[in-house]
């Protein structure tokens, strides 16, 4: 996360560590056992990142990645404090996001808010991932392509 908090702006993350960051801490405090779409989303992202490659039978990323999750201990005032800074975080991006017209990043920004509601769910905020995602469209009514991009994860 402090390295994540080095990027003070909520553009601008190509080739910084907040954009690989960012997605793995949703990931590291996400509480389900099953991934909605938002979170199969970002493991796809993740993978892409970090170039994990299944090119000689090495078992799937989701896989590894749960390894590496019951590997990582993180008590709940940091999880508490991780959250924090997502939801500032991927809300600022979003606003930056969709109010700048960078149209080509919609599907980042949706699926980063739609991600934080189904992270927000699996910890017990309810109804995260539909308030989240009702609270963007109503924010950017005239942005279709930007309501497009949210309807994947409904």
């Amino acid at each position: 996360m402090s390295e994540c908090k080095k990027q003070k702006e909520a553009l601008g993350w190509t080739g910084e560590y907040i954009g690989t960051g960012v997605p793995l801490l949703l990931f590291l405090i996400y509480k389900g056992s099953v991934y909605p779409p938002g979170m199969q989303a970002i493991l796809a992202d993740i993978q892409s990142k970090i170039q994990y490659q299944n090119k000689y039978n090495e078992p799937s990323f989701e896989s590894v990645a749960k390894i590496w999750l019951d590997q990582v201990e993180v008590d709940e005032d940091m999880e508490k404090a991780i959250l924090v800074y997502l939801q500032k975080t991927i809300d600022a991006r979003v606003e930056a996001i969709v109010s700048g017209g960078h149209r080509g990043s919609y599907n980042k920004a949706a699926m980063l808010g739609a991600a934080l509601g189904e992270a927000e769910e699996s910890r017990g905020i309810l109804p995260g991932k539909a308030c989240r995602i009702q609270t963007y469209l109503s924010k950017f009514p005239r942005h279709r392509a930007f309501k497009s991009e949210m309807k994947e994860y409904q």
